[in-house]
């Protein structure tokens, strides 16, 4: 693929088949919680080893990456197609910035996640899945709107359609929004192509 469509498309594609292959951990893992709270009957421990299995995978799969050959040559053809002077140029915007441009962008990126996980919420209340009104995501205006006789109710052959096609509408303009925010935020912190995977990823 490398020598036919060039280090980039590659290096893309090497990126999905990496990530792909890497769920295979958390999907074990996961595996074994549901075990466990099954034969056990509550969470227990899991509420806890769940966060941290998920982000020691994700942490380790975001350094094993870059160190592909596939995406280093990605990089450094990149690099060689640009010019000298942009490439100073880039050197020193990237030397300029300082504690406020990262965390500047930290904030950004914990806003892009902050809305996206509203937006499920959301979706997931209006469609009817959160039905317990003393879950920490229930939303009671938006379960009774998905109750029995409610303009989203869940049972119905129309209505429970309503919020399925609003959801599908708002993440698909969403996810075009979401593109170049987080290309921006990688551009103004100096991450780069790196920094628009990771986001990506999250």
């Amino acid at each position: 693929l490398e020598s036919y469509f060039g280090a980039g498309p590659a290096a893309y594609f090497s990126f999905l088949d990496s990530y792909i292959r890497s769920l295979a951990v958390p999907a074990i893992a996961a595996t074994i919680l549901w075990l466990r709270r099954r034969r056990i009957g509550h969470h227990g421990a899991g509420k806890v080893l769940a966060p941290l299995l998920i982000a020691a995978w994700a942490l380790h799969f975001v350094k094993k990456f870059p160190k592909q050959g596939c995406y280093r040559r990605a990089l450094e053809a990149e690099a060689k197609a640009a010019p000298a002077k942009k490439g100073e140029e880039m050197s020193m915007r990237q030397a300029s910035k300082g504690v406020a441009a990262v965390l500047a962008s930290t904030a950004g990126t914990a806003a892009l996640l902050l809305g996206i996980s509203s937006v499920m919420v959301v979706s997931l209340n209006s469609q009817g899945y959160i039905v317990n009104r003393k879950s920490r995501f229930a939303v009671p205006l938006l379960q009774k709107m998905a109750g029995d006789k409610g303009i989203f109710d869940a049972n119905h052959p129309v209505k429970s359609l309503i919020p399925a096609a609003i959801h599908s509408l708002v993440i698909n303009h969403l996810g075009e929004w979401y593109v170049s925010a987080v290309q921006r935020l990688s551009e103004m912190d100096g991450t780069g192509r790196r920094g628009v995977i990771i986001r990506r990823l999250l």
